[in-house]
């Protein structure tokens, strides 16, 4: 083998200088710990969750949970756990998951819109002594919960951006 030159030495030690440097801007962005959006997609799941238990339509002091009102909760139910999963998951191998959290949370808002309208349909006009019926707080809570995972899952789409200018 051929003796490598003092020129050739120093353009590779410049090289994995260069190289160490990338790297270690690469860490320093990324960080050691995992991205505070997954810890805020797992709250907007918690809460989407949370909400479907709650009163979704009330009627004075009688009142139904989105599993009595509408079978479609189930999805919300699905598309709340594979958030969370998702969130966890990404904790703990530091992987990003923030695009499929941002489309599922999508999904679920497009439902819960949907069932907006169903519920607004039935609900109207319904009265018993003066009191009218109106959409239950359960409702409104899956709403942020999906607002909150929107939110979460674009910080890590927005990490994600980041990262890839970075190596770039």
């Amino acid at each position: 083998m051929a003796e490598l030159t003092p020129e050739e030495k120093h353009k590779i030690y410049l090289e994995e200088k260069e190289r160490f440097g990338v790297q270690k801007r690469l860490k320093e962005e990324t960080g050691s710990k995992p991205p505070i959006g997954y810890y805020v997609a797992l709250v907007g799941a918690a809460l989407l969750i949370l909400g479907l238990f709650l009163p979704w339509a009330q009627l004075g002091i009688v009142t139904a949970t989105a599993f009595q009102k509408t079978p479609d909760s189930i999805y919300l139910v699905a598309s709340g756990a594979i958030t969370a999963l998702l969130c966890l998951v990404g904790i703990s191998t530091k992987k990003n998951y923030g695009l499929f959290i941002v489309i599922l949370n999508f999904i679920s808002g497009g439902l819960l819109a949907y069932l907006h309208f169903l519920l607004q349909e039935n609900l109207s006009g319904i009265q018993v002594f003066g009191a009218s019926a109106q959409i239950g707080t359960g409702f409104w809570m899956c709403i942020i919960g999906v607002i909150v995972g929107l939110i979460g899952g674009g910080m890590m789409a927005e990490k994600k951006k980041k990262v890839a200018n970075i190596k770039q």
